[in-house]
């Protein structure tokens, strides 16, 4: 599943055996450890005031019962949005490895692009 961190930084939870790293923008989540730590009151409160967002996305789901995090179940416009927001380097990578449609193969490239130039600045800095 997907959700959203809206904050510049990282948010670790730890919950019973599951722990979660949210960056900022989109995080693919595993069903089941979002089940684990939806009720932590780290996470409550995050969703409560917007910095946590669920996407209602619908996600393809395999013969196990597992999300399948492919673009290729969304729109152009839902798999766009999802791009742009997304600052995760190995997601971007499997989405391009995955993707079949030029415009979102050119758009992940791009973001890939500035994940890097964001890499090198942080460097320099």
């Amino acid at each position: 599943m997907f959700v959203e961190y809206t904050q510049p930084n990282i948010f670790i939870v730890n919950q019973e055996k599951s722990q979660v790293k949210l960056i900022p923008g989109i995080n693919n989540i595993d069903e089941k450890d979002w089940q684990v730590i939806k009720d932590h009151p780290g996470v409550q409160y995050r969703l409560n005031n917007g910095i946590i967002k669920v996407k209602n996305l619908i996600n393809n789901i395999d013969g196990n019962g597992n999300s399948n995090d492919s673009l290729a179940s969304y729109d152009p416009k839902t798999a766009k949005e999802l791009i742009k927001n997304t600052f995760s380097k190995e997601l971007l990578e499997k989405w391009f490895s995955q993707e079949e449609r030029a415009p979102l193969r050119k758009l992940l490239e791009q973001q890939l692009e500035i994940l890097k130039i964001q890499k090198k600045e942080q460097k320099v800095s």
